[in-house]
């Protein structure tokens, strides 16, 4: 059995900000590492995701929320949301990113 994980170099970008501290840019390498000491990285593979698409979004979010994350994007600094949420200029980058990650089935 193996399992694939999606991701993408530039979701990193979303937190240059430091705001929290699960999202270190290393942690991705660092998990890669751990896996192979374990001797469990041949079972998974590691392939980088494609943004998903407006429509694929809205099949779970409303207009409103896409809109509100698009008008409120940085260009630069950072957007506080509430007190855990904060947007810097590549977040909706970022959500497309993961999200597409998580959709694709590849």
């Amino acid at each position: 059995m193996s399992t694939k994980i999606f991701w993408h170099p530039d979701i990193a970008l979303h937190d240059q900000h430091n705001h929290h501290l699960a999202m270190v840019p290393d942690r991705l390498p660092t998990i890669q590492a751990s896996l192979a000491s374990l001797g469990l990285e041949p079972g998974i593979r590691f392939e980088e995701s494609t943004p998903a698409t407006d429509e694929s979004i809205l099949a779970v979010h409303s207009k409103e929320h896409l809109q509100f994350l698009r008008d409120n994007c940085p260009e630069v600094n950072i957007f506080v949301i509430d007190m855990d949420t904060v947007m810097t200029p590549y977040t909706l980058k970022t959500i497309y990113l993961s999200s597409g990650g998580g959709i694709n089935r590849g």
